[in-house]
């Protein structure tokens, strides 16, 4: 491929081939390399076209584009992470050098890690987090399927009440706190057979019921819900400790800006001097969308995330999942009809598709009990609407370092001692517009 060329992945993100920047402005000519000088590529870019390139082939550089990555583009030395951070598991990011990853901690704050130990955190809230919520934090979307929320407490100590509704259609509702199951509703709604299950419940859909958080940690709990049957719906709350305020502001989807501070640790790889580096979050705006096809289900059915580890069939008959481990299963309001094979080694934490063996259930239930397999599809999702750029410093009209590539809904400004130079435009429908190929000249 050409020197800068932009391609996509099948969940949104770009990738730039690597290229040169070449200043003919000085005496003698100057050469800029975009390609990573460590040799390293963590984040993968999965492109829609692969093939077998040479060895000496530099590596492409990430760009972003699926809405859930982060960039730090101030880079200070070799030893603290910048760039691009591609996520790669539900609560995990991949730096594009590979000796960095950012996590995210249990009480909620993120972490910028090496090897050693922890080099930058940033506050809880920071970005919105799938199935992690604040306390007092209300969901009213619940449907068929079992639920799982992480809710943060904070460190406030009290009487914690969860308030349900589960309407007419039986469901569950748990809480686990500190390892210890402290909330079980039993079935909650109306008495009856509900596909094929009788089913006697303990009470009537809407209730409370409460448990005491004594101790300033754990901060967090785990809200559970198990919604079986066809039809159901359900909503939740679960109120903070003692009537306190939740412990911090969540987050907005969209794209946003957020402060990562460094650590002990942080500070001695910069001399001893703390530092903070501002952090670009692309915002979780994008869902993916899916297709199973199998012949003893009936043919082929669309599904739209709900999380990035989740997708539900659009007819809200089927869902699939990944587990934290890596495997992905196909369900229906019951149990698991199919599971896709796993490779110990080559687990897919974030892309569901590929072929599914029938599970017993699943054969029984729906090929008289004959095995059969299901596909599982991605369809293909377009990167925001941004641009990709490369940034120029420079110094008496002659370039001093080339950065990037970066992505943005628009272009920065040039300034005296910075110019942007434009690689590409994602219109946010799928066309990807190139404006160069090939080698950029300064002049």
């Amino acid at each position: 491929m050409s020197q800068f060329t932009t391609t996509r992945s099948n969940i949104g993100d770009m990738s730039i081939e690597a290229g040169v920047v070449i200043d003919l402005t000085a005496a003698t000519t100057s050469i800029f390399n975009t390609a990573r000088t460590n040799g390293g590529q963590a984040v993968p870019m999965q492109p829609l076209i692969t093939g077998n390139f040479p060895s000496n082939r530099a590596q492409p550089r990430f760009a972003g584009g699926s809405s859930r990555n982060m960039l730090i583009e101030t880079a200070t030395n070799d030893d603290i992470p910048s760039g691009w951070f591609k996520q790669i598991k539900k609560y995990e990011w991949a730096c594009e050098d590979p000796r960095f990853n950012v996590l995210v901690n249990s009480n909620g704050s993120l972490e910028w890690s090496d090897d050693t130990d922890v080099i930058m955190t940033a506050p809880a809230g920071s970005i919105p987090l799938d199935e992690r919520i604040i306390c007092t934090a209300i969901v009213t979307d619940g449907g068929p399927g079992n639920s799982e929320y992480i809710v943060d407490l904070g460190s406030a100590t009290g009487l914690v009440t969860l308030t349900f509704d589960a309407y007419t259609v039986p469901d569950i509702f748990t809480v686990e706190y500190n390892g210890t199951e402290v909330i079980n509703t039993g079935y909650r709604g109306v008495s009856g057979t509900y596909d094929g299950v009788a089913v006697v419940v303990a009470g009537p859909g809407a209730g409370t019921a409460s448990f005491t958080k004594s101790t300033a940690s754990p901060s967090f709990c785990i809200v559970r819900v198990t919604a079986p049957f066809t039809g159901t719906a359900w909503t939740l709350n679960l109120s903070c400790p003692g009537g306190a305020a939740p412990p911090y502001t969540p987050s907005a989807t969209g794209r946003n800006t957020f402060t990562a501070t460094s650590t002990a640790y942080g500070n001695s790889l910069n001399g001893g001097t703390a530092f903070t580096r501002s952090v670009m979050y692309e915002g979780k705006e994008v869902e993916t969308e899916i297709e199973m096809t199998s012949v003893a289900l009936g043919g082929t059915f669309p599904f739209t995330q709900s999380t990035v580890t989740h997708w539900v069939e659009t007819g809200n008959q089927f869902r699939c999942d990944i587990s934290s481990a890596g495997v992905a299963t196909i369900s229906d309001h019951s149990q698991v009809i199919a599971i896709r094979p796993t490779v110990a080694g080559a687990e897919q934490y974030l892309d569901p598709t590929g072929s599914y063996d029938s599970t017993a259930y699943g054969r029984n239930t729906y090929n008289n009990g004959v095995d059969f397999s299901i596909a599982i599809n991605m369809v293909v999702t377009p990167p925001l609407a941004l641009y990709t750029y490369l940034k120029a410093a420079v110094t008496s009209g002659s370039i001093t370092g080339v950065t990037g590539p970066f992505s943005a809904p628009t272009l920065p400004a040039n300034t005296s001692g910075v110019k942007i130079i434009p690689i590409s435009y994602s219109d946010g429908l799928g066309n990807v517009t190139q404006f160069s190929e090939g080698a950029f000249l300064w002049k």
